[in-house]
């Protein structure tokens, strides 16, 4: 993936997006490679400990979201029964 594709994906700017990836690269999280026939192109990928981290918080949080599905769901149920009654 792109720097230019994370910016468009988490509605950033570029600049926003450059110093992130700056941030995470000098963190040794990604790494960011030469384009074999463009050197505009540049992928930009995790490093072993980024993913091992990646991996990490995903398990960790897991509680957390299936928390958040709970809630949410509640919410849509309250909102579809006053919808009817309305």
């Amino acid at each position: 993936m792109t720097a230019t594709a994370i910016a468009r994906d988490l509605c950033l700017s570029r600049s926003a997006t450059t110093e992130l990836l700056t941030r995470a690269s000098q963190a040794g999280l990604l790494e960011r490679l030469s384009g074999e026939h463009d050197m505009r192109f540049k992928p930009v990928v995790p490093t072993k400990e980024g993913s091992a981290r990646f991996v990490a918080v995903v398990r960790d949080l897991r509680a957390e979201r299936t928390r958040i599905l709970t809630l949410l769901r509640a919410a849509a149920a309250l909102a579809g029964a006053l919808s009817t009654t309305l």
